[in-house]
C-alpha cells in the first residue's frame, strides 16, 4: 500500500495532467442536465452507461498515474455496474421524492465542483475542470448523487456496490488522506445504504404478512 503522500501526489497528477478529460466529462454531464431540463425523456440506460463510463475513466487514469489499487477497484466496480446496467429497463427516468433528490443534488454539485487536487488560480475553473471522471471521490459523488435522485435506476445490484464503494472511499478520504471534503461522499453513501435497506424492508413486509396470515389460518 503506497504512503499517503504518494496517493495524494498521484491524485494531484491525475487532476492536473488530464484536465482536458475533466472538461469533457463536465460537458457531457452538462448536456444531460440541459436535456433533462428541456423536457427530453432521457432513458435510465443512458444515465447508467454514462455512470459506468465515468467509473471506467477513473480506472484508466489511475493506471496512467501509477495508482494501481484505484485502477483495479474501479475496473471491478465498472464491471459490476455494467452487468447491472444491462439489466436496467430502457424507460424514461423518474425523479424520486425530495428527501432523496436534495442529498442527491448536493452530491452531484460536490462532485461537479470538487475543489481538491486541481491547481488553479481562479475558483471558476472548478465549475468546468474539477476532477469528476478522473479521481475516485469526485466521481463517486456524482454517480451516487444521480442514483439517489433517479427513482428507477437504483436497483440493489446497482446501488449496493456504489454504497459500499462510497463508504470505503469516504472513510479513506476523511481518515487516511485527511480530505475533510469527503465527509460529503461518506454521508451520501450512508444515505444510499439506508435507501437500500428501506426498499428491502418494504419488499419483504408483504411476504412476511402473508406468511403470518397463513400461519394464523
Amino acid at each position: 500500500m503506497p504512503s499517503t503522500d504518494v496517493i495524494l501526489a498521484g491524485l494531484s497528477e491525475t487532476a492536473n495532467t488530464y484536465r482536458w478529460a475533466a472538461v469533457a466529462w463536465h460537458v457531457l454531464l452538462s448536456a444531460l442536465v440541459v436535456a433533462s431540463l428541456a423536457g427530453w425523456r432521457l432513458s435510465t440506460r443512458v444515465i447508467a452507461w454514462f455512470a459506468v463510463a465515468s467509473i471506467l475513466s477513473v480506472s484508466a487514469l489511475s493506471w496512467a498515474s501509477n495508482l494501481p489499487f484505484n485502477g483495479i477497484a474501479f475496473a471491478a466496480l465498472a464491471i459490476v455496474l455494467a452487468a447491472a446496467a444491462m439489466r436496467t429497463r430502457r424507460v424514461a427516468i423518474e425523479f424520486d421524492r425530495s428527501w432523496r433528490i436534495m442529498p442527491g443534488a448536493a452530491l452531484v454539485i460536490l462532485g461537479w465542483t470538487y475543489p481538491h487536487f486541481l491547481s488553479t488560480e481562479s475558483w471558476t475553473e472548478y465549475l468546468y475542470a474539477a476532477p469528476f471522471g478522473l479521481v475516485p471521490c469526485a466521481t463517486l459523488s456524482v454517480v451516487i448523487g444521480l442514483t439517489l435522485m433517479i427513482r428507477n435506476i437504483g436497483t440493489a445490484a446497482w446501488s449496493a456496490p456504489l454504497a459500499a464503494a462510497g463508504v470505503l472511499y469516504g472513510v479513506v478520504g476523511v481518515f487516511v488522506l485527511h480530505v475533510l471534503l469527503d465527509v460529503g461522499l461518506l454521508s451520501g453513501a450512508l444515505v444510499l445504504a439506508v435507501v437500500i435497506a428501506s426498499v428491502r424492508a418494504h419488499a419483504t413486509a408483504p411476504v412476511m404478512h402473508k406468511v403470518a396470515r397463513r400461519g394464523g389460518v
